[in-house]
């Protein structure tokens, strides 16, 4: 598929967080790894504040600029004061999940095992306390998916099964959540990942996916 099949058009809007995940075997021997190829942040950015309380169908407003120093900032500000707000708590969970993916992504490596461990456990709890909300599910796969990433070949092996149940029900739930994101990113793993039986690499399954 050509990068139309991966992007939206700069004209139709684009996600504020697309994720490329890469999901490759090492012949030879060797075990499968996932890889998280790049977060990349497109036009208005992904570092807004999220309105309080966020109705679980709405997308949320973005600005511009992503600081690492800025991120850890509101990271401890959001957790100091997750315990203090019940009425805003999926709000700060939702940020959270998102933050922490963020900054897993853009952190030195000796960082990023903290951050994609916090943002799985945030993501955890949302999905358990609100199970029909989209955003649970889908910042909890790609927290597993940056786990896969620095775990190592038999990590992303062991998380690849959870992973795709999580974008499968965020699928379900809502498939436009982050500009088409779970079936954009469902369809690169089927695209990247080497096919039957060595994995769960499908050309058709993936073009099912990214025709959504």
């Amino acid at each position: 598929p050509g990068a139309a099949a991966w992007w939206p058009e700069k004209g139709r809007g684009l996600s504020s967080l697309a994720v490329f995940i890469k999901v490759g075997l090492l012949m030879r021997g060797r075990a499968l790894g996932i890889l998280v190829a790049g977060a990349f942040l497109w036009g208005a950015g992904g570092c807004a504040p999220l309105p309080l309380p966020p109705p679980p169908e709405v997308e949320f407003p973005e600005t511009a600029g992503c600081v690492p120093v800025q991120l850890e900032q509101e990271l401890e500000q959001l957790k100091s004061a997750l315990g203090h707000s019940p009425r805003d708590r999926a709000n700060h969970l939702i940020r959270l999940g998102r933050l922490c993916f963020l900054l897993g992504h853009l952190s030195p490596d000796r960082k990023k095992p903290d951050y994609y461990q916090q943002g799985r456990e945030y993501a955890e709890i949302l999905a358990r306390e609100q199970p029909d909300w989209v955003e649970g599910h889908y910042w909890l796969a790609l927290n597993l998916c940056g786990q896969a990433e620095i775990g190592g070949a038999k990590q992303g092996w062991s998380l690849l099964p959870r992973i795709l149940a999580e974008l499968e029900r965020a699928l379900e739930i809502n498939p436009g959540y982050d500009q088409g994101g779970p079936p954009r990113v469902l369809g690169r793993i089927y695209y990247e990942a080497p096919p039957w039986p060595i994995s769960v690499g499908d050309i058709h399954q993936s073009y099912k996916y990214l025709a959504q």
